[in-house]
Protein backbone atom coordinates (compact mmCIF):
# COMPACT_ATOMS: atom_id res chain seq x y z
CA UNK A 1 0.00 0.00 0.00
CA UNK A 2 1.85 2.97 -1.50
CA UNK A 3 -0.81 5.99 -1.07
CA UNK A 4 -0.73 8.63 1.53
CA UNK A 5 -2.77 8.49 4.42
CA UNK A 6 -5.09 10.90 3.49
CA UNK A 7 -5.86 8.69 0.49
CA UNK A 8 -6.44 5.66 2.66
CA UNK A 9 -8.57 7.49 4.61
CA UNK A 10 -10.83 8.93 1.81
CA UNK A 11 -11.27 5.35 0.46
CA UNK A 12 -12.41 4.17 4.11
CA UNK A 13 -15.72 5.61 3.07
CA UNK A 14 -18.20 3.30 1.49
CA UNK A 15 -20.53 3.34 -0.98
CA UNK A 16 -23.41 2.37 1.00
CA UNK A 17 -22.03 2.79 4.72
CA UNK A 18 -19.29 4.21 6.60
CA UNK A 19 -17.85 3.16 9.64
CA UNK A 20 -17.55 6.48 11.46
CA UNK A 21 -15.32 4.64 14.78
CA UNK A 22 -12.90 3.40 12.07
CA UNK A 23 -12.89 6.79 9.90
CA UNK A 24 -12.75 8.72 13.19
CA UNK A 25 -9.58 6.48 14.66
CA UNK A 26 -8.06 6.86 11.78
CA UNK A 27 -8.27 10.85 11.36
CA UNK A 28 -7.23 10.98 15.09
CA UNK A 29 -3.91 8.74 14.43
CA UNK A 30 -2.80 10.79 11.38
CA UNK A 31 -3.60 14.22 12.77
CA UNK A 32 -1.68 13.28 16.20
CA UNK A 33 1.39 14.27 15.34
CA UNK A 34 0.78 17.13 14.14
CA UNK A 35 -1.03 18.02 17.70
CA UNK A 36 2.08 17.39 19.48
CA UNK A 37 4.20 19.14 17.69
CA UNK A 38 2.01 21.91 18.12
CA UNK A 39 1.75 21.43 21.58
CA UNK A 40 5.70 21.42 22.35
CA UNK A 41 6.89 23.92 20.01
CA UNK A 42 3.28 26.13 20.38
CA UNK A 43 5.63 29.05 22.39
CA UNK A 44 7.90 29.47 19.86
CA UNK A 45 5.05 29.84 17.27
CA UNK A 46 3.27 32.36 18.83
CA UNK A 47 6.57 34.50 19.80
CA UNK A 48 7.23 34.39 16.25
CA UNK A 49 4.00 35.53 15.25
CA UNK A 50 4.27 38.12 17.97
CA UNK A 51 7.54 39.35 16.63
CA UNK A 52 6.88 39.19 13.14
CA UNK A 53 3.67 41.46 13.88
CA UNK A 54 5.69 44.38 15.92
CA UNK A 55 6.63 47.35 13.55
CA UNK A 56 9.91 49.22 14.80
Amino acid sequence: MNQPASVVLANLLGTTSAEWNVQMAGTLIYALPVIIVYVVLGKYLIRGYLSGAVKG
